[in-house]
């Protein structure tokens, strides 16, 4: 049985087939889809659980289904966290945007990423 359910996370999904309509409970694993720009190069492409970046009105912390978002990002330490690991980058500014569980993340500048 094959099914498309875009943007269902998780719940009960009626499913006609043959036999009747059947209940098939469902769990989808959630995640950011996150994007770090340079002016000159992608730094980061890929799913995450978490992000949390320094904006200009204090530390934000992000999570899947987070509500439509725009902030200026000030200098210090942008975390991305995947599972079990965390990318950090030491950013300079810039800004960050999120819609829909995408989070674009456009900086000035970055320092070498560390991971922990």
């Amino acid at each position: 049985m094959i099914f498309s359910a875009p943007r269902l996370r998780s719940g009960t999904l009626k499913v006609w087939c043959l036999s009747g309509v059947e209940d098939i409970r469902i769990k989808i694993i959630m995640s950011l889809h996150v994007e770090i720009l340079t002016p000159s190069q992608a730094l980061f492409k890929g799913d995450a659980d978490e992000v949390v970046a320094p904006s200009v009105n204090g530390e934000v912390g992000l999570l899947p289904q987070h509500t439509e978002y725009l902030t200026l990002l000030q200098a210090g330490a942008l975390s991305v966290r995947q599972a079990d690991q965390t990318k950090t980058f030491d950013i300079t500014g810039g800004l960050l945007t999120v819609a829909q569980d995408y989070v674009t993340v456009l900086v000035d500048g970055v320092l070498l990423p560390s991971t922990s």
